[in-house]
């Protein structure tokens, strides 16, 4: 993908192309446009999930991460785009992670907050904390427990992954965001925000559900939570300064975290290979047993 310093959030429209086989190892298993009913909706919420190598063969449960796609995105971008398969099937082949099932919900152009049904996308937000992990935990051997639960995401995902964890810590181990986001005041590109934050946009919910504004939530939880963020140095100036911003406040409020500055703009050449690290940073943050 050539490099550019036009600025998208995430935006995808390709179409399906077959998985390369991991170098090593055998292939996990995807299935795409799963589905359930989920009662926040008062809908039904697709997803895409990915099965490790010899999923059907053992008798395990196994670490979950749930991958939040972009502006403009859908529940398959992570693995038709992001090689997130091919990612997971290469590291697990190696060692470098356990066996992992990647969950890839639909969350519209949401930014996985809620938001009234009439002009917005309606309880994303609940939707994806409670109606999909229970979902999940129900449907597949899953470690059902925050220790082995993380969440990431890229642009509007980004967003996401952050806002869900920090807003509720108990549901998620760690969590990352690859070229987030999440300013510290009021994002520049206001009509990308609406209709989630109030059609028109609505300063005051945006502050409301800031993450900035869930540090202290955080804190005074007393859970550990790792927070991994990492942005291309040629991305858009208030997405690369807002993840500066966010890993500084994360420091001063003593959060574990890491901050990335990589090479590249706002693409999947960026975040295909932050994948890679995001799933590295959690099996560590997995195998440490902090919990």
């Amino acid at each position: 993908m050539p490099r550019s310093r036009v600025f998208r959030l995430g935006l995808v429209v390709l179409p399906l192309v077959l998985l390369p086989q991991a170098s090593h190892g055998q292939r996990g298993t995807v299935l795409e446009s799963r589905s359930f009913q989920a009662p926040a909706l008062e809908a039904v919420l697709e997803y895409s999930v990915y099965l490790p190598p010899g999923y059907d063969q053992e008798d395990r449960s196994y670490l979950t991460v749930y991958l939040l796609h972009g502006y403009g995105g859908d529940h398959t971008n992570w693995v038709r785009m992001g090689d997130a398969a091919l990612t997971a099937d290469s590291l697990i082949a190696e060692g470098s992670i356990p066996p992992v099932i990647l969950v890839m919900p639909d969350g519209r152009n949401s930014f996985y907050v809620d938001s009234d049904p009439d002009v917005g996308f309606g309880a994303f937000e609940t939707a994806i904390v409670h109606d999909l992990v229970s979902h999940v935990d129900s449907s597949y051997r899953t470690v059902r427990s925050r220790r082995g639960r993380m969440i990431a995401g890229l642009s509007m995902g980004g967003y996401g992954a952050i806002h869900l964890a920090l807003k509720y810590p108990g549901q998620y181990g760690a969590a990352a965001s690859l070229s987030g986001a999440h300013p510290r005041g009021e994002p520049e590109r206001q009509d990308l925000f609406s209709p989630a934050f109030g059609d028109p946009f609505d300063p005051a919910r945006w502050e409301e559900e800031n993450p900035f504004n869930w540090i202290s939530r955080l804190k005074e939880s007393g859970l550990r939570l790792p927070v991994y963020l990492t942005v291309g140095d040629d991305d858009a100036p208030w997405l690369y300064e807002g993840s500066v911003d966010f890993y500084t406040a994360l420091q001063e409020a003593e959060i574990p975290a890491e901050l990335r500055i990589t090479d590249g703009p706002h693409s999947w050449e960026v975040w295909d290979a932050a994948l890679a690290e995001t799933l590295t940073f959690f099996a560590g943050v997995f195998r440490a047993r902090y919990f």
